[in-house]
């Protein structure tokens, strides 16, 4: 069963909506047609699979890929307009992308979870994130995440490309997160 139509009905197993990541326009077509409703911008975030265990949100289940994901994976990432803006060259097989899993989409609510396990369970003083020169996506992305900018890397070889670029480097400290974690609770 494909991971998409696996993610639904765990989803209507748990009394979970349903969101959809549409990135491009070919996704957005796809989710359109399936019903979906735009719900505001995303953003990406790495998961290390240096803990494999689950994530848990109202809406989400966060997991490591699997191999089984590949065909799903390759379907989205073989798109010219997907990968290579966000750092990684298009899939060209789904062997390829076999290869490649390790990296996770997610949504703001993502970010979140993924910030408070950081903070809170493995006890991180500090998060880095980066985006490249022209990626507006990312970097509205991660400022939605209450990441700051910190410093910029100019001339950078980036192996996944195989290309030199500027990257720009932003970072969300736990006593921020805490401030604006604290914000959040008294927001009426």
């Amino acid at each position: 069963m494909p991971t998409a139509a696996r993610f639904i009905l765990e989803c209507q197993k748990r009394g979970i909506r349903p969101c959809w990541d549409a990135a491009n326009k070919i996704s957005l077509h796809m989710a359109q047609k399936l019903g979906y409703e735009y719900n505001g911008e995303y953003s990406t975030v790495y998961i290390s699979k240096e803990k494999e265990k689950n994530l848990y949100t109202k809406r989400l289940i966060l997991r490591p890929w699997m191999e089984s994901d590949a065909e799903s994976l390759y379907e989205y990432a073989k798109d010219p307009e997907v990968g290579p803006i966000a750092g990684w060259p298009v899939h060209t097989s789904v062997e390829n992308s076999r290869e490649i899993i390790g990296n996770v989409l997610a949504v703001p609510e993502t970010c979140e979870e993924i910030t408070r396990h950081a903070f809170e369970d493995m006890k991180l003083e500090n998060l880095w994130c980066g985006y490249f020169d022209g990626n507006e996506k990312s970097k509205r992305a991660q400022e939605k995440c209450h990441f700051t900018y910190h410093h910029t890397d100019k001339n950078i070889y980036w192996a996944l490309m195989d290309d030199v670029c500027t990257e720009h480097i932003t970072c969300l400290t736990k006593e921020i997160w805490n401030t604006k974690k604290c914000l959040l609770q008294f927001r009426v």
